[in-house]
């Protein structure tokens, strides 16, 4: 008899993005409204746990069951369906490996360590920057590769998983250690999609638009201290008068050269940041 145990988790995360608004006009102070995507951890986790009864277990002598065997039958699954294989990615390999390192050492079965880490934080620790990611657990006695993925199929949660047209890239890891005093496989399969499969935010493009709101702000200033003096009674009369309103001409056309630039830049950020919204929006 065998004892079996899976679990599953799927988990988006969406990173904070920038939306900047145009500046308003040249003598009010330019505005920048800053608006982030939904930054939340969605997590849905659905843990399938099938025990043996209390009996004396019988287990067989273990095959030896290979991590590349396992996304050949993994990918065998999907193909059947109709949908592209997963990629091996060495990245989600290293992050599935630490989590069967982990549960062996620590002895526990679940998708969050003791420590509380949970299979996002995993990828972060690979460096794997995804918009989704997704774990399968396995724990048991399993004949080879396609008996271990036959049960993970058995099982509605871990068959989404496998199947779901989300996921890209795939890595697993595989280890026999003792559970509880049993010998017994241990099975992670970590899926994602790589954070490239939206298009990407130029970053440097921010950057700029935050230094030429600075400058516009303090050229702002500058233009108003200056309007206020050749306002000021009797100033048109004054010798420096003609010069000054020369100069704060200057200034103003000086300015609104900046702020077209500004508003070229940021309608520009605005098209890359809606066209990534959009993208992570298939992801959830």
């Amino acid at each position: 008899m065998k004892i079996r145990t899976i679990g599953f988790i799927s988990i988006v995360i969406i990173g904070g993005v920038w939306y900047i608004s145009q500046h308003p006009g040249i003598f009010s102070r330019t505005k920048e409204f800053v608006s982030q995507a939904t930054q939340s951890d969605r997590a849905e986790e659905v843990l399938s746990k099938i025990f043996a009864t209390k009996t004396t277990i019988q287990f067989r002598d273990p095959i030896a069951i290979e991590a590349a065997s396992v996304i050949e039958e993994t990918n065998k699954q999907r193909v059947a369906q109709g949908l592209v294989p997963l990629a091996i990615t060495p990245l989600l390999n290293s992050s599935a490996e630490y989590k069967t390192d982990d549960m062996i050492t620590r002895q526990y079965f679940e998708h969050e360590s003791p420590t509380g880490e949970g299979v996002s934080d995993l990828g972060k620790r690979a460096g794997y920057e995804y918009v989704i990611m997704g774990e399968n657990l396995a724990l048991g006695d399993f004949a080879d590769a396609k008996d271990l993925v036959d049960a993970w199929m058995n099982s509605p949660g871990h068959r989404a998983n496998i199947l779901s047209t989300k996921y890209q890239d795939i890595g697993v890891s595989v280890k026999r250690a003792t559970f509880e005093g049993k010998p017994v496989w241990f099975a992670v399969q970590h899926f994602g999609s790589a954070r490239g499969v939206c298009p990407l935010i130029n970053e440097n493009q921010k950057a700029d638009i935050d230094f030429l709101n600075i400058q516009l702000r303090e050229e702002e200033g500058d233009i108003q201290e200056l309007k206020n003096k050749l306002q000021s009674p009797g100033a048109d009369v004054q010798p420096w008068y003609q010069n000054d309103v020369a100069r704060f001409n200057n200034m103003v056309d000086l300015y609104n050269k900046k702020l077209a630039d500004s508003r070229k830049k940021i309608d520009m950020y605005n098209a890359q940041v809606r066209a990534f919204n959009k993208c992570i929006a298939t992801f959830q």
